[in-house]
């Protein structure tokens, strides 16, 4: 909502009569001001404090429900306070503050970084002056720039560029040349058992031949091409073997299961982080041995929406829950298990073609039981690197 100078009133008027509200409204020469529906039909709208009785008149008269609330402007706000000293000192300090603080670094945006990290360039800056709270028309680009490029291995340029309060910095990352005297090739090696269906080989020497049975680790294109003419070459094979693959599931559900249940209401921690300096309110964490799933979202504190502070407000709502035992019937427990063994023939077969399967299922006093055999067709190459010594 916008800073208001002025007290103004929120006019709520029932969804039974807000048709007629606007008709008396129009008809009495009153401004029509801009109205909201809100999600049961009724209609709101506002008005300055110094027409409220001229819309009060006409809906007294008209017999039109209406509620008002007023709403407190800045005039009105000061008006209050006047006699209260130590209120408005505490005003004058805030203004004194924000208008000193428009010349310090409350944010720090990095750019341009793939491997390195935010956080590690921030601490850099630190170690070149540069920080959170940083005066800055006191900053000496030239000087900052090469202190940071001096001290650290990881950025070969810098640019810092404030806008604001917001320190922009643009960095390019030091591209590392390899300092191993091996170079590195690759075999193509089996990923499953199975047995050869199809070969097809862009680059290596082909080990296998349709209808070989193969183990998981054995070559089946390799890098290591030996020649009569030119003698041992290396290369990075590559291609595609595919093989008829068997798989197996197998699903246990016990009748006496284990649910996760969130048992009481959320609570809430506010974390205030004033440039380098952290504010937690305290909160109580209950027992120690409670499990919490965690929601976190950052923002920064504004003065009245006008401009940003240079507060960061970090909100964690903490939902806590525990694990409460349940018997499931044998109907649960079926549905369970299948819907279980779905989900996992999903995984099993995402880069394969279903060719059979065979399901078995079974149970006891304790349990329900699945076992599934799957037999499919799939690429089952993988390249291995190895090294040669130059």
């Amino acid at each position: 909502m916008k800073l208001s100078l002025f007290t103004r009133v929120l006019i709520k008027i029932p969804k039974k009569h807000k048709v007629k509200a606007i008709s008396a409204i129009i008809s009495s020469n009153l401004k029509c001001p801009r109205t909201f529906i809100d999600s049961e039909g009724n209609m709101t709208f506002f008005v300055a404090k110094r027409s409220l009785n001229q819309y009060k008149n006409v809906f007294i008269y008209e017999n039109i429900e209406y509620s008002e609330t007023k709403i407190r402007g800045l005039f009105s706000f000061l008006e209050e306070v006047k006699s209260r000293y130590g209120v408005i000192l505490g005003i004058l300090l805030l203004f004194l503050v924000t208008y000193l603080s428009s010349n310090i670094v409350w944010k720090i945006n990095i750019i341009g970084n793939d491997k390195i990290s935010d956080e590690q360039i921030i601490e850099e800056l630190k170690e070149a002056d540069f920080h959170l709270g940083t005066f800055v028309p006191k900053v000496n680009y030239k000087t900052l720039h090469n202190k940071f490029l001096l001290n650290s291995k990881d950025i070969s340029w810098i640019s810092v560029n404030i806008t604001g309060n917001v320190a922009n910095v643009h960095v390019r990352e030091t591209k590392k040349e390899s300092i191993s005297q091996n170079k590195e090739y690759t075999n193509i090696v089996a990923s499953h058992d199975g047995q050869i269906a199809s070969i097809i080989v862009i680059e290596g020497e082909k080990k296998v031949s349709i209808g070989d049975v193969v183990r998981e680790g054995d070559i089946l294109i390799s890098g290591v091409i030996d020649s009569q003419a030119v003698g041992t070459r290396y290369e990075h094979a590559q291609g595609e073997i595919k093989a008829y693959v068997s798989k197996e599931i197998y699903i246990e559900v016990p009748y006496k299961n284990e649910e996760k249940t969130y048992y009481c209401e959320p609570t809430k921690e506010n974390i205030y982080k004033i440039f380098n300096f952290k504010i937690k309110n305290n909160r109580n964490y209950g027992n120690s041995t409670e499990f919490y799933d965690t929601i976190s979202k950052k923002s920064y504190l504004t003065f009245f929406g006008l401009f940003q502070l240079p507060i960061e407000k970090e909100t964690v709502i903490y939902y806590p829950y525990k694990f409460v035992s349940r018997e499931l019937t044998v109907d649960e427990a079926v549905d369970l298990a299948f819907s279980k063994l779905r989900t996992e023939m999903d995984e099993k077969l995402e880069n394969a073609e279903l060719i059979s399967k065979k399901v078995e299922t079974s149970y006891d006093d304790n349990a329900f039981y699945i076992s599934c055999k799957l037999y499919c067709l799939e690429n089952i190459a993988i390249s291995q690197p190895f090294f040669v010594e130059n």
